[in-house]
């Protein structure tokens, strides 16, 4: 019988302290979330223990959730994968807890264990490290670059240095691309979803479908980030970034002096009173009245129009949201079915539609063409923003707001007047 050993990893610590010599100290800023790039050099470890005897345990402890990107490299090795729920992730004390159990386990079953090899952190298997050495069993454990100093190192009998026995898979980087090339796209997404959410603060899961949309090209990867959270997090010229306790994921929004430096630009270029239809349309949102963008909902009245004057009615909603999207996009390629909806419901408020007698959707009888349906839709936001304002109403900014264009302030402002 050859030398026999059994082999622990503690895969998180172990994940966390390659990635800080591949990308620095900062590293956990801008990628310690969410799922994570393979950086452990698994085969050359795998590869030193075969090479240094028989091994009669091998074992790896984490929350695989966040691991995925080592499915491909771990699938056909020889390693018993124990999954430990940790939340928030790499909560060390309570993997290595298992991992004491473990180890004490297997030197119980296997008297003629020579070596314990222990991958990763063990600052919090002093104990179990010290009843190892007790029984005359070797202690080795793992020297990375950026965790050299420990107590359990010194516990160690040996002590092996990562850069010796594996190499960086991701060539050391310690920085990222310049992504400022992406940043009026950025800011333009952040903009725009401002103004269909109401709010400032965005979820990062709905920040990417809009830029992609803006810049069909864009891959984070370009820029040397291995997700879009960690090219979200790194733009801290553009945008800051909250995550509360309990909240799935971050949400980001505009840095206040970008916020000003785009109002400033639009001020420039256009007229004072343009800097107001964000806030309209957030006044709108907070309304339950979540529009599209001024241009895509001006062009789905005229689309809802069409189907008036063609006598059209649709068995659902569904229906009637693909029909519509259909046809934006013959004016606006880059629309959503998402931007269908929005008009849908938007005009429903406007009490566009109604039953059938064979049970599909068509319009109140006393709508006869588009310019009942813009009064209905211009009254309905008037009374949801007009009446939720101290300041009287900017008609040319309200148009602005509705239609996109500046030109139907006058007929605002009569509507209003009547009402």
């Amino acid at each position: 019988m050859g030398h026999l050993t059994a082999v622990f990893w503690n895969f998180e610590p172990l994940h966390d302290a390659v990635m800080e010599v591949e990308y620095g100290p900062q590293w956990y800023r801008t990628m310690g979330e969410g799922e994570q790039p393979e950086a452990i050099d698994i085969k050359s470890l795998i590869d030193f223990c075969q090479e240094r005897g028989d091994t009669v345990n091998h074992s790896a402890y984490a929350n695989w959730r966040w691991m995925n990107n080592y499915g491909t490299t771990l699938q056909n090795q020889e390693i018993k994968l124990l999954q430990i729920y940790t939340e928030p992730r790499g909560r060390a004390q309570k993997v290595s807890e298992y991992i004491a159990g473990d180890i004490r386990a297997t030197i119980k079953a296997n008297k003629d264990i020579e070596e314990v090899i222990l991958f990763g952190d063990g600052s919090y298997l002093m104990e179990v490290g010290r009843e190892i050495k007790a029984a005359g069993i070797k202690l080795t454990g793992l020297s990375v670059a950026s965790t050299r100093k420990s107590e359990w190192l010194d516990l160690c009998d040996e002590v092996l240095e990562y850069g010796s026995i594996a190499r960086l898979l991701n060539n050391g980087q310690s920085g990222y691309g310049d992504a400022s090339a992406s940043h009026n796209e950025l800011i333009e997404a952040l903009q725009e979803l401002s103004r269909q959410y109401g709010t400032d603060w965005i979820p990062q899961v709905k920040i990417k479908p809009v830029m992609l949309r803006l810049l069909p090209e864009f891959k984070e990867s370009d820029y040397g980030y291995p997700s879009f959270g960690a090219y979200l997090n790194d733009q801290q010229q553009v945008i800051e970034r909250r995550q509360f306790r309990g909240m799935p994921e971050p949400e980001f929004r505009l840095l206040s002096v970008v916020s000003d430096e785009v109002e400033q630009e639009s001020d420039d270029s256009s007229t004072a009173s343009m800097k107001l239809v964000p806030f309209y349309l957030r006044v709108a949102a907070q309304q339950g009245v979540r529009m599209p963008a001024p241009d895509v909902m001006w062009v789905g009245v005229d689309i809802y129009a069409s189907f008036l004057e063609s006598n059209q009615s649709f068995d659902s909603f569904s229906e009637l949201d693909d029909e519509c999207l259909h046809q934006l996009r013959q004016d606006l390629p880059k629309t959503t079915l998402t931007d269908a909806k929005k008009i849908r419901q938007v005009l429903f408020k406007c009490y566009l539609f109604r039953p059938s007698d064979d049970n599909t959707i068509g319009f109140q009888d006393e709508i006869e063409g588009l310019e009942d349906i813009e009064d209905r839709y211009f009254k309905l936001m008037l009374a949801r923003i007009g009446n939720n304002i101290q300041e009287p109403l900017d008609y040319v900014a309200l148009s602005a707001a509705l239609t996109g264009e500046e030109g139907y302030a006058d007929r605002l402002e009569q509507l209003h007047e009547e009402d």
